[in-house]
Order: structure tokens, then sequence, then C-alpha cells
């Protein structure tokens, strides 16, 4: 198992959130710097803890009874 530190666990945190969070805002409210916040998400996905950027719809809103996503293409 992968050993992360809290600084990590707050970015997986954030990104599980609102995956479209930017760095800055991820810096301001962890008191670290942008470059140090993108390194940390790169660092993350290179070691597999973060497979992929999603979104989550809300079907209802769209008239939509589909509840799984679509398959890959």
């Amino acid at each position: 198992m992968l050993q992360i530190d809290e600084k990590d666990e707050r970015i997986i945190e954030m990104l599980e959130e609102d995956g479209r969070k930017s760095y800055n805002d991820m810096a301001e409210k962890l008191g670290m710097s942008e470059a140090a916040v993108r390194k940390r998400v790169q660092a993350l996905r290179l070691k597999g803890v973060i497979k992929k950027f999603t979104i989550k719809v809300d079907h209802a809103k769209i008239g939509s009874a589909r509840a799984s996503p679509l398959p890959s293409l």
C-alpha cells in the first residue's frame, strides 16, 4: 500500500469534491505553492492513486433515467 501524507489526502478530498478545482485554489487552502500542488497531483496520477478526472451527472435534471455511465469508446 502506498503511503501518502496529510496534504495528499486533502488534495484527493478536494478533487473528489470538485475535479475542476484549480491548483491555485487548492494551494491557497493548503498553504502551499501552486507548483507544489501541481507536482503532488502529477505524482498521485503517476502512482495510480488518481486514475482519471470525471463528472457526475444529475440525470433527473436532463430527463434521463440512465443511472450507469456510457461505455468507454
